[in-house]
């Protein structure tokens, strides 16, 4: 599906901007001025997801090191999956 602009070429729907870029901006710039208005509550803000980053990085260190050399199975309609989680 291709559609004609005013200047006689035509375009297809990949050409246009992705939603995701274009909502960003505004988002981000909403962001700032919360921070600017709210500096307690985005520092806050900010140290809880760094925080629960590390916290969530750990975990999930810890879980890999607890199944290594464990085999996994995952059960689907078409036969059973073995797999094996190990770290880098």
């Amino acid at each position: 599906m291709t559609h004609t602009t005013l200047h006689g070429k035509s375009t297809s729907p990949t050409d246009t901007s992705p939603v995701g870029g274009t909502l960003a901006v505004p988002l981000l710039l909403f962001g700032v001025f919360v921070a600017f208005s709210y500096p307690v509550t985005a520092l806050s803000a900010v140290v809880a997801v760094v925080a629960g980053s590390a916290l969530l990085r750990r975990g999930l260190a810890a879980l890999v090191a607890r199944s290594h050399d464990h085999v996994h199975e995952l059960s689907l309609p078409g036969g059973t999956v073995r797999f094996r989680i190990a770290p880098r």
